[in-house]
């Protein structure tokens, strides 16, 4: 039996057809971008129901292992599936305000059981912060006095992440990312997709 793992090609395919998804559920054309007008048909809920449902299965395969060569993976990595209804549980974990990342640990917790179909423990922030990293929406930067602290990039900063400058001491400060409302949607609804990263994170340490 073959592992069930994809490709470069394969991953991209399947991250197209993602996006694509994600468009239609937000009520965009596929491919363009454009808002949907009128009565479509991916408007009905039944439909759009349907559409989270591929989109997340998508997910799920789209975060198995790449394959290379031969070579075959022996993690057996857990997908994390949202409920159906989980767009309306988001709404409720928003908060109307900036919000630090170590606040996110208490607005996530309490949720995890009305989000996901699987049991899933915890998010813990830390693992949070570092799929931001390795998307991208964050930076690692070194100050002048040689410490090391992360920060939101350009990118982070097109999905709601904000940097604040913060005085801890006379003549010292630091750089605080923290989380607008916009970029809560953000994380909270690929919170799926970070739940297979920590678990990816557990196995491979």
């Amino acid at each position: 039996m073959t592992d069930n793992i994809l490709n470069d090609n394969e991953r991209k395919l399947c991250d197209i057809s993602i996006k694509y998804m994600e468009r239609i559920l937000s009520g965009h054309h596929p491919v363009n971008n454009s808002v949907i007008e009128g009565n479509s048909i991916v408007k009905d809920e039944n439909v759009k129901r349907c559409f989270a449902f591929i989109t997340d299965v998508l997910k799920r395969v789209y975060e198995q292992p790449i394959k290379q060569g031969k070579s075959k993976s022996k993690n057996k990595y857990t997908s994390a599936t949202f409920k159906p209804d989980y767009k309306t549980v988001v709404e409720r974990m928003i908060q109307n305000r900036e919000v630090k990342m170590s606040e996110m640990n208490g607005l996530i917790s309490p949720y995890l059981k009305d989000l996901f179909v699987e049991d899933i423990d915890k998010v813990p922030v830390a693992r949070i912060s570092n799929w931001l990293l390795d998307k991208g929406y964050l930076i690692s930067v070194t100050d002048e006095t040689g410490s090391n602290h992360r920060e939101a990039s350009e990118a982070g900063k097109l999905i709601g992440m904000t940097n604040t400058l913060v005085d801890y001491e006379k003549g010292h400060s630091y750089v605080q990312y923290k989380f607008t409302p916009k970029a809560q949607r953000f994380i909270f609804e690929n919170l799926s997709e970070i739940a297979v990263y920590v678990k990816r994170q557990k196995t491979d340490n």
